[in-house]
């Protein structure tokens, strides 16, 4: 019977010595998977404190005509008040917003963050400032303001050509006038074009972006400038947010930035060159005249065959068979003179003059 109490006790000594360590373990294992979790936690908190003095609200005043029947010439115009947001990238009072929030507006005013003694939990100490327009750039949707104030926070401008899809990126600004906001995100995706001939692209991201936003910067998880909110796509044709974000590019930000604040206004080199993106409408059309493109292909010695004067005189207008035919024609001549190496060597060389004749 002593034997027997004593296996008992030695077999529950066992379950005891084998079940504690596996509590300890759990126990191991939830507080190693909290610690990262408070990590980011805390290193988003500190990312927010450095960016929100750098971020400013933007109030205009402005005149706009008066809808329906008025009755009388006093009311012809009405003010229109509006609001979006800014970001501070120069010491000396430049701010970077939006060129919608501030176009046609008579008045602007400014609303900078104050670093307040204490803390409080409702809301930030701020300062309002009149603010002057440096300039705006209507193709990128970017405008600079002058501000006269001192020891201003700045938000330093990051590299747009390095972001990947999947990064981390936080919205600032203040949505439906509801400022010091932020909201939390990835990047979608980088360069993205809206339309086809659209010389601007954006970076696209799920961050929560809504009408207030405009102006705002969106900002990587070290801190730095990657874009400036703009504008929001909606499956309803609504302003209400459906994670389809887009923020101008802080490389072009910068170009932006530099060009206003030196001459008051963009300047873009003209070469009477223009581009046109190339869709299967235009093409299945036939308006790109794909017999053009395709004479630089025949006769690397020179010779005009058929196929090169029926090209030379398809008018522009014309469309479909006809330049598509001439086109088949010159891949099929081209082809054929091909069959020298030295010929084909030459043609290349030469490729740059026969472009030069063609256009």
């Amino acid at each position: 019977m002593t034997v027997r109490v004593m296996a008992r006790f030695f077999v529950l000594a066992c379950a005891l010595a084998l079940c504690q360590p596996h509590e300890t373990w759990a126990q191991a294992r939830a507080a190693a998977s909290a610690v990262p979790l408070a990590d980011l936690d805390g290193s988003i908190e500190a990312l927010v404190r450095a960016v929100d003095p750098t971020v400013v609200q933007i109030f205009t005043t402005g005149l706009t005509p008066a809808e329906g029947i008025v009755a009388g010439q006093s009311e012809l115009v009405t003010t229109q008040r509006a609001s979006g947001s800014g970001v501070v990238v120069d010491a000396d009072g430049y701010v970077v917003t939006n060129a919608h929030v501030v176009r046609g507006a008579s008045r602007i005013r400014v609303e900078i963050p104050v670093q307040p003694a204490g803390q409080s939990l409702l809301t930030r100490r701020s300062r309002v400032i009149n603010a002057k327009l440096v300039g705006l750039d209507d193709e990128t949707d970017l405008a600079v303001l002058k501000i006269e104030a001192t020891g201003l926070r700045v938000l330093p401008f990051g590299d747009s050509d390095a972001l990947k899809a999947g990064q981390m990126a936080l919205a600032f600004g203040s949505p439906l006038g509801l400022q010091n906001s932020v909201s939390l995100g990835i990047v979608s995706a980088i360069a993205r074009q809206l339309e086809p001939d659209s010389p601007m692209v954006y970076v696209q991201t799920d961050a929560s972006i809504n009408p207030g936003n405009s102006g705002g910067p969106l900002v990587d998880s070290q801190g730095r400038l990657i874009g400036v909110n703009t504008l929001i796509l909606s499956a309803s044709g609504s302003n209400s947010n459906s994670g389809l974000g887009f923020a101008a590019p802080s490389n072009i930000v910068r170009t932006v930035f530099d060009q206003i604040k030196k001459n008051g206004r963009v300047r873009r080199g003209d070469i009477g060159v223009r581009a046109q993106t190339i869709t299967p409408v235009l093409a299945a059309g036939g308006l790109l005249l794909i017999g053009l493109g395709i004479l630089m292909l025949l006769n690397p010695q020179g010779h005009h065959s058929w196929a090169w004067r029926l090209l030379v005189y398809v008018p522009r207008s014309t469309v479909g068979i006809i330049a598509i035919a001439a086109g088949v024609a010159g891949i099929v001549l081209g082809a054929w003179e091909w069959r020298d190496p030295q010929a084909f060597g030459a043609f290349a060389a030469d490729l740059p003059r026969k472009i030069r004749l063609l256009y």
